[in-house]
């Protein structure tokens, strides 16, 4: 099982998954460089799911907005767009206390994908695609500045 490989270092700031899943992008990211991938063909995922338990993917929603932003190991700044892939995976379905129906896994699937999409992501992997939508319309008005 993936979450048996969820071994990050709690503490703060600077030490955790996040900053884990940071060194990683900035690690794979050069080597893709060298390889001669271009920057604008990388997209960074995240991982939802793999190798996390949901409290370490529930950090990762909640900051993703470093994580877009993140300079990383040796300096390397990301530019290339963040995939959020959340969509009925354990973690939405751990949230309920009770076992929740295809509806509400979908429904709180669509909420999460929305609150990543305001924290930075850029693309999310969803099953129902109106609701995504709708949450993801809805997320990015609310993160946009009054004036």
């Amino acid at each position: 099982e993936m979450n048996s490989l969820a071994r990050y270092v709690p503490g703060p700031i600077g030490t955790g998954v996040v900053e884990a899943v940071s060194t990683f992008w900035a690690e794979r990211a050069q080597l893709a460089l060298t390889a001669g991938v271009w920057r604008w063909n990388m997209v960074l995922d995240p991982g939802i799911g793999f190798a996390k338990n949901s409290a370490h993917n529930f950090e990762i929603v909640q900051r993703l907005d470093y994580l877009s932003r993140s300079p990383a190991a040796a300096g390397f700044r990301f530019s290339s767009p963040i995939l959020f892939g959340g969509s009925r995976k354990r973690f939405v379905r751990g949230a309920f206390e009770h076992q929740p129906t295809r509806e509400e896994q979908d429904v709180a699937s669509a909420y999460i994908s929305g609150a990543a999409v305001a924290r930075g992501a850029r693309m999310v992997r969803v099953h129902d695609v109106a609701k995504a939508r709708a949450a993801v319309t809805m997320a990015m008005a609310a993160s946009r500045p009054v004036q």
